[in-house]
């Protein structure tokens, strides 16, 4: 082992999370000064997204082959640009339910380090997320005595990218954020059939609340939510193999 190297591959893994997580806590620190539910405005908030994925994505990926099957490094930055933001908001929304995004981020911690095997020290920060995740869902199973907050949603997020990325597995961000990605959905299609339909396709987004709606109790919705994002990973993963195979033996 290269003490050298292994600090720095460290520092670039866990850059990212702090960063996000530095975004997430200026937002929820706003919250309390003002003890509203306000922090930074939509577009502000995205922004800051946008400018520390973009800075770390420009200082991590290389310039030949920076993402498997990408060859351009301005087309590798939009996609970990596009996928960093993109489940930092949608881990963000699913922390609605006590339990529910930290349950869902330590199977997913779980489940890629089962799946990535190229970074040992990837192992290491995967081991940490667990047991962060285990730790927090402690306190926070129902009924909660501790919150994530934005803060946290977004450190979960930004390691789960972080490590997919720097082991070289930069897709299995899409099969490991299975359960996050169905909750963003759903508000995207809320907002696209109340602006278009002008009517709610949902009793209330995320689709957790749904369920709420529908009288299921908190403990159901977390625990099948639980079960349906292991389920989702590897039926996901499944399919990637699949297809890998496909296109590899045309």
């Amino acid at each position: 082992l290269n003490p050298a190297v292994d600090a720095r591959e460290m520092l670039l893994l866990t850059s990212y999370p702090l960063l996000a997580a530095a975004v997430g806590f200026a937002d929820d620190y706003m919250k309390f000064r003002r003890q509203a539910s306000d922090g930074f405005s939509s577009l502000q908030k995205l922004a800051l997204q946008v400018l520390a994925t973009v800075a770390w994505a420009y200082l991590v990926l290389p310039q030949e082959a920076p993402l498997p099957g990408v060859s351009s490094r301005l087309l590798a930055v939009t996609l970990v640009t596009f996928f960093g933001v993109g489940i930092q908001n949608a881990v963000n929304v699913t922390d609605g339910l006590d339990g529910l995004a930290s349950g869902c981020a330590l199977i997913s911690f779980f489940c890629a380090a089962l799946f990535i095997a190229a970074m040992p020290l990837a192992f290491l920060a995967l081991a940490a997320g667990c047991g962060i995740c285990l730790g927090f869902l402690w306190h926070n199973a129902n009924p909660a005595a501790v919150f994530m907050g934005d803060a946290g949603a977004h450190f979960l997020a930004g390691l789960l990218l972080a490590v997919c990325v720097l082991s070289g597995s930069f897709w299995f961000i899409i099969p490991l954020s299975f359960l996050f990605g169905i909750e963003m959905i759903s508000v995207t299609l809320q907002i696209f059939s109340i602006r278009v339909r002008k009517k709610k396709l949902f009793l209330m987004a995320p689709i957790h609340h749904h369920f709420e709606k529908k009288g299921w109790s908190e403990t159901q919705i977390v625990t099948r939510f639980w079960v349906l994002h292991l389920v989702g990973i590897f039926a996901t993963f499944l399919l990637f193999v699949l297809c890998l195979g496909a296109v590899c033996a045309g």
